[in-house]
């Protein structure tokens, strides 16, 4: 990677930067519920189940670093 490579990466969106890391494989492309196993959405750097109708007002979220390069970041 080159300096200009950087400054374009710099004018990417929060999505564009993370479809990248995704595509680089340190971010996760999916993720499943601890809860009730069904695979969760990414909506604004965070895993959301949507699936689980026990917790419609507490639904179950993971950061979107866990388990990846850079959770203790």
């Amino acid at each position: 990677m080159n300096l200009q490579e950087i400054f374009t990466m710099l004018q990417l969106t929060d999505e564009e930067f993370d479809d990248w890391l995704i595509s680089m494989g340190l971010l996760h492309g999916s993720q499943f519920c601890d809860n009730c196993g069904n695979r969760i959405a990414l909506d604004r750097r965070r895993w959301i189940c949507h699936k689980d109708p026990r917790r419609q007002h507490s639904r179950p979220k993971k950061g979107v670093y866990v388990g990846t390069f850079f959770e203790e970041t």
